[in-house]
């Protein structure tokens, strides 16, 4: 078979194949709830007490309020999936507002240096000013050794 042929092939099997998912409306983002946020982060951290949820503009990201007020939860969307993530202090660097919508907040975390949400003017507000105080205030995450350590 030629190089051109084949790539050529190649091309339209991988074009056929992302249309075919988007025709099947397997393309779209998957959209939260409260519910469904409270469901999904407590599958990764069953001891949370989550005390409110809040939604972003578009219903594909969320942050988890907590009781424990030192610390609170985030639901990114991932595609079709989320990820789950529990914040203390020692774990946020910054808290910004690139727009007035929009909440950025800066990890201490090179495999996820950020998270920006958008969760529409009131709420990015209430958030910056909470997560500022979050951050004044210490962490008593405990630190995590990985299984590797203890060998």
């Amino acid at each position: 078979m030629s190089l051109p042929l084949f790539f050529g092939l190649s091309a339209a099997l991988i074009g056929g194949t992302v249309l075919l998912l988007h025709l099947l409306g397997l393309s779209k983002r998957a959209a939260l709830t409260e519910e469904k946020a409270r469901q999904l982060f407590l599958t990764d951290y069953p001891d949370a007490d989550i005390k409110a949820v809040n939604l972003s503009a578009a219903g594909s990201d969320a942050v988890l309020e907590f009781s424990e007020a030192e610390h609170i939860g985030v639901l990114q969307n991932m595609g079709a999936f989320w990820a789950a993530r529990a914040l203390g202090a020692g774990d946020i660097e910054a808290v910004t507002r690139p727009a007035p919508d929009t909440l950025r907040i800066t990890l201490d975390d090179f495999t996820d240096p950020a998270i920006t949400l958008q969760l529409g003017d009131e709420l990015a507000a209430r958030w910056e000013e909470k997560l500022g105080r979050l951050l004044g205030a210490p962490s008593r995450v405990p630190p995590q050794t990985s299984p590797r350590a203890a060998i």
